[in-house]
């Protein structure tokens, strides 16, 4: 007599916490493809503010559209949260939403500025703004 192989077992799935899967990311320090140092120097050679202005209390209209700029090219370019850039430059994560938020309300204002900071960050084309893919 011939005895009919087995089916095959369903597959159990398997969860995993988002504690467990951000120490497995942690473990394997995944870095950034662009360092908040390099955005910060970009933004410095860009604006022509320092990076202690960039760090300061000062609420010079130009020191503060240069963080906002920081904060868009940090958002776009690394895997930080919104308190890991803040703190970089001594602000809370709520001032560095803003910033976000006001660059991508006014792009076209933004455009040429973000431009010459992604050539001096050396971005690739596609990640490049208004390139698509």
């Amino acid at each position: 007599a011939v005895i009919p192989p087995e089916p095959p077992k369903p597959a159990v799935a398997s969860f995993v916490s988002l504690r467990d899967a951000i120490m497995t990311l942690n473990e394997l320090e995944i870095s950034d493809p662009i360092s908040l140092e390099a955005i910060m120097k970009a933004v410095v050679t860009v604006t022509g503010v320092t990076a202690l202005d960039l760090r300061s209390v000062r609420r010079q209209e130009n020191i503060v559209k240069a963080r906002h700029l920081y904060f868009w090219l940090a958002r776009k370019y690394t895997m930080k949260s919104f308190p890991q850039i803040g703190r970089s430059v001594n602000k809370d994560h709520s001032t560095c939403q803003n910033g976000c938020k006001v660059v991508a309300r006014n792009m076209p204002a933004w455009r040429v500025s973000i431009a010459k900071a992604e050539a001096l960050l050396s971005c690739p084309p596609h990640h490049r703004l208004g390139v698509q893919g």
